[in-house]
């Protein structure tokens, strides 16, 4: 029987508090838009819209598909946008410091964060990066309108289904190996090799650098949570008022439902006090941005949901191993013993 011991377990849930604080973070954001909508008197249903000067601040960390735990950084200056007390080419100026700030820290924090595979692809995600922000730009206006004709209280109830959705079917656990997020022409030739079909095998051989999806993006259960996610933020962004609210909305949820989790493994398979460092980082963000934008009350959940998680559960399923059960039989695999002659 498997033994267990109180802070190992207590490290364990440091990424299913992360992934509670993304979606905390998601909600004081919409909130946060609608109350800035409010301020400056923008109103759908008199068919007027003023376009946000402080919401593109969200714009820029998409450049970097490592960069989405840095939006809580960001997240902190935003009552100083919606006081217009910072211009927004200072916002930006700060986003490219961040930027800046984090490929430098990839590239001198030693072997165990950086590898030499990943600097020839910096381009190529750029490239699609902005291919992926026209596409949202040019989307914005249709999923604007896109629940016009359903009332507040239908969106919000299928916006906390689709919100428990992604929390039960999120992948939580990481990829075992680091090579997942490393380039090698190996593991793509033994891929192609182990394709019974003919035009995965091409594909594979035109684009030797194709880079390996982990598997919070490839199995089922991953692939539930992310469309929920980017399903509820679409409903969300159908009740903003102007078409920029609606853009840098959903270029939030692409950063901290698809690009986090993939930034968050990287760090997790790499270093765990990195990884417990992110998770305070989001901690503190997140009880920040409920104390500032919402309530007090709030932010008291929140800390005692935490608390219950992360030091209550693994006490609950410690003290319910008791009256756990091994059944033995001949369905189990043979075990043979070793006898010294």
């Amino acid at each position: 029987m498997k033994q267990y011991e109180f802070w190992p377990m207590v490290k364990s849930t440091a990424v299913i508090i992360q992934q509670i604080s993304v979606m905390a973070i998601f909600f004081v954001r919409t909130r946060a838009c609608c109350m800035q909508a409010r301020a400056h008197g923008c109103c759908r249903a008199a068919g007027r819209a003023k376009d946000d000067p402080g919401g593109c601040v969200l714009a820029v960390p998409t450049l970097c598909v490592r960069a989405g735990a840095w939006v809580r950084a960001l997240q902190l200056i935003f009552a100083l946008v919606h006081q217009q007390s910072v211009s927004v080419w200072a916002i930006g100026g700060v986003n490219v410091a961040v930027l800046t700030v984090l490929f430098a820290w990839l590239r001198f924090s030693g072997p165990r964060f950086y590898s030499p595979t990943l600097l020839p692809h910096i381009p190529m995600v750029v490239k699609y990066t902005c291919i992926f922000l026209a596409v949202v730009f040019a989307l914005a206006p249709i999923l604007q309108t896109l629940t016009q004709s359903y009332c507040n209280d239908t969106i919000w109830a299928q916006t906390i289904m689709l919100s428990a959705i992604h929390i039960c079917f999120h992948e939580y656990h990481a990829t075992t190996s680091t090579s997942a997020y490393v380039v090698s022409p190996a593991r793509v030739c033994q891929a192609a090799c182990a394709s019974v079909d003919l035009l995965a095998t091409r594909m594979h051989a035109a684009r030797p650098h194709a880079r390996c999806l982990p598997a919070l993006l490839c199995s089922v259960s991953g692939a539930i949570s992310l469309n929920a996610a980017i399903f509820a933020a679409a409903l969300l962004a159908s009740r903003l008022p102007s078409t920029i609210h609606v853009f840098v909305f959903v270029c939030l949820a692409i950063q901290l439902f698809a690009l986090f989790p993939l930034f968050r493994d990287y760090i997790r398979i790499r270093s765990e006090g990195a990884h417990m460092a992110v998770t305070a980082m989001c901690v503190i963000a997140t009880l920040g941005l409920l104390l500032w934008l919402s309530s007090t009350l709030l932010a008291i959940v929140y800390a005692s949901g935490m608390a219950f998680i992360a030091f209550v559960c693994p006490l609950w399923l410690m003290s319910a191993r008791m009256y756990k059960n091994e059944m033995q039989g001949p369905w189990d695999i043979a075990s043979v013993r070793e006898f010294s002659t």
